[in-house]
């Protein structure tokens, strides 16, 4: 059976980020505001949060820390179908949401656009004028899906077809990204 999500029992409510540098963008400027997804580095404010952050990195043992690594995403428009690039799984912390419904999809069929060509890349999307290459939702079924609530932690997996239903308001997480399947990492977080 295909993994698609797991939802961890911890819960890290109330942490207070700051975003840092940015180091990938998939959107456009629109009358001086971004419209899209971005992440970049994150700064953590307070110690109780950062002593919860802490614990579940140590969490992940010390010979597959190379295959982890971290970053914010901030959203603020409806993430389309799409495969992540290099990311086969991601513990993903909701720090601020208000709605937003991760899906996750099939292809309708063999002759929808190839997803590959699209994958982690939003540029169509966002732009009026352009033919966009992305998946639109008419190309895709939903096979499953959730809704996070505020200091959730879920396993998901970024290797397959998903989106993001807008929420009312911006949307940030902090992602530990992993090119491990999430097989593997939901065994590293068995129990928590």
């Amino acid at each position: 059976m295909i993994e698609y999500y797991k939802k961890l029992d911890v819960k890290i409510p109330n942490i207070n980020i700051v975003r840092g540098k940015v180091y990938d963008s998939y959107g456009i400027e629109e009358n001086g505001k971004f419209i899209g997804v971005e992440y970049g580095e994150f700064f953590i404010q307070d110690r109780k949060s950062k002593q919860s952050f802490d614990n579940l990195l140590n969490i992940i043992p010390k010979n597959k820390k190379k295959y982890f690594n971290q970053s914010y995403m901030f959203a603020n428009h409806t993430v389309y179908p799409h495969i992540d690039d290099n990311i086969n799984s991601s513990i993903n912390i909701y720090v601020k949401v208000n709605g937003g419904k991760t899906t996750f999809h099939k292809k309708k069929s063999d002759d929808a656009k190839d997803i590959k060509n699209v994958i982690g890349r939003f540029g169509g999307e966002y732009s009026k004028d352009s033919k966009s290459e992305f998946i639109d939702f008419t190309d895709v079924k939903d096979v499953c899906s959730f809704v996070a609530e505020m200091g959730d932690v879920y396993i998901v997996n970024t290797n397959i077809l998903h989106s993001v239903t807008k929420d009312k308001d911006n949307r940030i997480l902090i992602c530990i990204h992993s090119s491990l399947p999430i097989d593997e990492v939901i065994k590293i977080f068995e129990g928590v």
